[in-house]
């Protein structure tokens, strides 16, 4: 059974993606990419938010903060989102 959550908008989110797309925009020229860091970013800011956890958006979440733009099929990884963010 899949238990479905509305989170509320939050402006907060909203200005981290716009400023992750901004910046992503920067560095790489290219509006495609940004946008996907900017859904990336949204989605992951959306999961701390909701207090969800789940091995494929860790692993996305690693990804980025090793410095690395995710790409092909990401492994899993249990750890905990926090405990990802914690390390850098």
């Amino acid at each position: 059974m899949v238990i479905e959550r509305k989170l509320a908008p939050s402006p907060s989110v909203d200005s981290l993606r716009e400023l992750s797309f901004k910046r992503a925009l920067a560095i790489t020229k290219s509006d495609e990419a940004a946008g996907y860091i900017s859904d990336d970013i949204g989605l992951v800011a959306d999961a701390v938010r909701g207090a969800v956890s789940d091995p494929w958006l860790s692993a996305l979440v690693a990804s980025y903060a090793s410095g690395m733009f995710p790409h092909g099929e990401l492994s899993r990884d249990l750890r905990a989102i926090s405990d990802i963010l914690g390390e850098f």
